[in-house]
């Protein structure tokens, strides 16, 4: 699905249950993760992408320019956005509760800026950057049991990047060692 095709699909008003769009920022160090304030009920401590619900007559693209802003600072235009997957997902938070979502997932490459260039809300505490081959070894490690990702990353972050860790390391440019 091209960006124009989803720039009138899936407004807010459209799905039953709700709308998210998730943006995986590449930045000079590698993929922008933002950790939630330990005061976030739900997700407190927990690291994710950019992210947040499409508010009411907002569109997808829209929403990922805003929450990415909103969240990090950094400004996006349309055309540096790339379209990875959208997904219906029943949602768990680590913490608690339970609802379904219909998801839209980005790419945006911003390696003209760092971490020293983000600006992070009051929703978060820090930032950190993990680099493609990083994240691999993470993922290796916890499909052998030596850590848990779910220690760390929100439940969506996981499932996404086991999904689409390829597509994002393809829209990245990145070399990818197997």
């Amino acid at each position: 699905m091209e960006n124009a095709d989803i720039r009138n699909l899936f407004r807010k008003e459209e799905c039953q249950s709700g709308a998210v769009s998730a943006v995986f920022v590449m930045i000079d160090e590698g993929i922008l993760y933002l950790k939630r304030a330990d005061n976030d009920k739900i997700e407190g401590g927990m690291y994710g992408i950019p992210a947040g619900h499409l508010k009411d007559g907002e569109n997808a693209i829209d929403a990922a320019i805003r929450e990415t802003f909103e969240e990090s600072g950094l400004k996006i235009n349309p055309t540096e956005l790339q379209f990875i997957t959208d997904m219906n997902v029943n949602v768990r938070y680590t913490k608690g509760g339970e609802f379904s979502l219909h998801i839209f997932v980005f790419f945006a490459d911003k390696r003209s800026v760092g971490l020293k260039d983000i600006k992070i809300c009051d929703e978060h505490s820090s930032a950190v950057a993990i680099s493609i081959d990083d994240m691999r070894a993470l993922l290796r490690a916890d499909s052998k049991g030596i850590i848990n990702l779910r220690d760390t990353f929100t439940l969506f972050d996981i499932s996404v990047i086991k999904g689409h860790l390829e597509k994002i390391a393809e829209l990245s440019n990145a070399k990818i060692k197997i």
